[in-house]
């Protein structure tokens, strides 16, 4: 399941006195289902829920889930590992998109050499602000 923040369901009412032709039709664009989001429709800096199960871990604070709506590759996460985290956990992770640049999170991350890396650079990851296990 994937969950952009801020998306809502839009509704609206009418008094039940009121004609047909009294009827207006919302302005606001219909909601998209959760599970219709994939990672391609999302920009740097939008923030994303996710439940996914952990593919696998690389470093002390980053690790891959898989999912149907992520990249065949799985998708990098970054960020504090709860405890007893590992590979087929289920987690459910909310962070924000950014692109991935090894020299750019390498230090804030610990993260150890450049190589189990090189297949995220410059793709989207999440940077996690909340990681638990599911």
């Amino acid at each position: 399941m994937v969950a952009v923040g801020g998306l809502g369901i839009a509704g609206c009412t009418v008094p039940a006195e009121t004609s047909e032709s009294a009827v207006t039709t919302p302005t606001t664009r219909p909601s998209v289902t959760a599970s219709l989001m994939t990672l391609r429709s999302l920009e740097v800096g939008d923030t994303l829920t996710t439940t996914a199960a952990v593919q696998t871990i690389l470093a002390a604070s980053a690790f891959t889930v898989e999912d149907a709506d992520l990249p065949d590759q799985g998708m990098l996460i970054l960020g504090e590992r709860p405890q007893g985290l590992r590979p087929h956990s289920l987690v459910t992770v909310k962070g924000t998109i950014e692109r991935f640049d090894f020299e750019r999170f390498s230090g804030t991350y610990q993260l150890p050499s450049p190589e189990p890396f090189e297949r995220f650079g410059n793709r989207k990851i999440v940077v996690a602000e909340r990681i638990r296990l599911s």
